[in-house]
């Protein structure tokens, strides 16, 4: 992949007792993103082991071609066009994502959810998206979705769900 180049960089690094924050914003080219604001807070880590690391990202692009950032991005692979603002908060702890939010306001959005799934082609896609997982349960849901296809087969704003609980043998 080629390097991401950003312009007029910002970089704020601070340390209090432990706790490290740190805020970046940057400007790559302007037909891939407007300017990126990225934030975070980080506490319990090490320089050499980041299994002990525990914190919090904040990501916010007000207009985002998601494809190119394919290359950059290994969850995005499966994402072959979407446009649009993006807001998105990650919790992490010891090494793994334990939770994601995201604000999508997408438009023109081309994507295949697994392999074995067709692809998924969308006009619209907004709303706040929510993922959790947790030792004793998972969850997926969905607040104020509205979904509108190539089509015009349009949901409104839509509130849901998906709770599973695992059991003693982690499935």
């Amino acid at each position: 992949a080629l390097p991401l180049v950003l312009d007029h960089v910002t970089l704020r690094i601070e340390k209090h007792l432990g706790r490290h924050e740190f805020g970046l914003v940057g400007t790559p080219p302007a037909d891939i993103a407007s300017p990126i604001d990225l934030r975070g807070e980080v506490t319990a880590a090490s320089l050499l082991d980041w299994t002990a690391a525990k914190g919090r990202l904040y990501l916010r692009v007000d207009y985002v071609d998601l494809a190119p950032w394919n290359a950059w991005i290994a969850p995005m692979q499966r994402m072959e066009t979407g446009k649009g603002a993006v807001r998105l908060w990650l919790d992490f702890a010891q090494g793994q994502v334990v939770e994601m939010v995201a604000d999508v306001q997408l438009s023109d959005v081309r994507t295949r959810l697994a392999r074995e799934l067709p692809q998924l082609e969308l006009a619209a896609l907004e709303g706040r998206l929510r993922w959790k997982h947790g030792a004793e349960a998972r969850e997926l849901g969905a607040r104020g979705l509205s979904i509108r296809t190539r089509v015009g087969q349009a949901t409104g704003p839509t509130d849901l769900t998906l709770a599973v609980t695992v059991g003693p043998d982690g499935n």
